[in-house]
């Protein structure tokens, strides 16, 4: 057995672009509707 650790250079929140969030809606938006419900 071996020991891991995971280290991370990443800006903390982490940037995500408006087209990124688009992509993702699209992408798994009826998902998304079903988790948390519909639009208002």
């Amino acid at each position: 057995m071996s020991e891991w650790t995971v280290t991370d250079n990443w800006p903390d929140p982490v940037p995500v672009t408006e087209t990124e969030i688009e992509v993702f809606e699209r992408w798994f938006g009826d998902l998304f509707d079903e988790l948390f419900g519909p639009d208002a």
